[in-house]
């Protein structure tokens, strides 16, 4: 069985990161520490992996920009990311966050542009949907620093590495025939969505295109009766969504398509009791998990956020190490439709 440099370290009573600085004859190691952990080595007959010896090649640390912005999928984002950073444990990989609130163009510019004077190695960026950002994506990218957009946010036109995420105008499509099943093929739909139809935000944009070709193409007795834009603020949507359900009229089904979930379901738990409205939004997070038991939410359409954390930082080690760039520009992570059934517990 192959011994691992986590072993090797246990062995020498010191932490990993102190086997590596000697493998890659780095500084910080007094010369007793490093004879001993060069004796057990050759004692062992330890050899490093493919990736350690890549690395050598390399600056000691690898570090890597995220720059996230503050919606609810940032926490599942944030254990994809830790998952992949824990896969390549043992090698001096520094990965710092940096969380901008939704729709601060200016922030996340400024963030872009000193990331670019620091010359870190690589950035997963979760883009606010603009010129400037544009313009940064490529000349970050010029300037030889790869980015990877993630969380079912993207700027196609960039220059950037590669997407990771979603295929939003695939899941309105999906979302459509899910709400003409319910509906039974016929009734009036609410759209919840998280901008003006103008403007330009892949993920919320993507999937009201794709529901919207949907119902007119192949459901033309399911009509889109409104549109409450929200723009994922929870007071904004808390008020238009209490002014609906106050004064009517009601729609049949209402189609979610980014935040604002747990806020609506909330609603519909106090006006809705019979659960008249039929729902379907996107993601697994705990709360509409909940609202999906309790009979509110019919069905959701999980995107895999934590593999759209994960896969990132996978593609940026691959492509820093050994310069293999991800095998398309657009990288779908696999949609999951979950419904009460999915989540119930086995039959005994």
């Amino acid at each position: 069985m192959r011994i691992t440099l986590k072993e090797i370290a246990k062995m020498a009573n010191v932490h990993y990161s102190t086997v590596d600085k000697v493998l890659h004859d780095r500084e910080g190691v007094s010369d007793e520490v490093r004879k001993k952990i060069k004796r057990i080595i050759k004692e062992t007959g330890y050899t490093p992996n493919s990736l350690g010896q890549a690395l050598q090649k390399k600056s000691s640390v690898i570090r890597i920009a995220a720059v996230l912005l503050k919606v609810d999928a940032l926490n599942m984002i944030k254990e994809g990311i830790h998952q992949a950073l824990a896969y390549y444990e043992g090698f001096d990989i520094d990965v710092q966050f940096h969380l901008i609130q939704y729709f601060d163009e200016a922030s996340q510019l400024n963030v872009l542009e000193q990331l670019m004077k620091d010359k870190v190695d690589g950035i997963v960026l979760s883009p606010i949907n603009t010129e400037s950002i544009r313009n940064a994506i490529d000349n970050i990218t010029d300037a030889g620093i790869p980015v990877v957009t993630t969380m079912n946010f993207d700027i196609p036109e960039s220059k950037r590495l590669c997407f990771v995420g979603q295929d939003a105008v695939r899941a309105g499509m999906v979302a459509a025939s899910l709400i003409d099943g319910l509906l039974s093929g016929h009734g009036k739909v609410l759209l919840v969505t998280a901008t003006e139809q103008t403007a330009t935000i892949s993920y919320s944009e993507g999937r009201r295109v794709g529901f919207e070709h949907m119902i007119k193409e192949e459901y033309p007795n399911i009509e889109i009766a409104g549109y409450v834009v929200g723009y994922d603020d929870p007071i904004v949507i808390k008020r238009e969504m209490s002014s609906l359900l106050k004064n009517g009229p009601w729609p049949n089904g209402i189609f979610i398509t980014g935040g604002g979930v747990a806020i609506i379901g909330e609603l519909l738990r106090r006006y809705d009791k019979d659960h008249k409205i039929k729902i379907v939004c996107f993601e697994r997070y705990p709360e509409i998990i909940k609202l999906i038991q309790d009979g509110i939410v019919n069905c959701t359409i999980d995107s895999n956020m934590r593999k759209q954390g994960y896969l990132p930082i996978k593609i940026l080690l691959n492509y820093l190490v050994y310069k293999k760039k991800p095998a398309a520009n657009e990288i779908y992570t696999k949609s999951e439709i979950l419904v009460k059934g999915s989540l119930c517990k086995k039959i005994q």
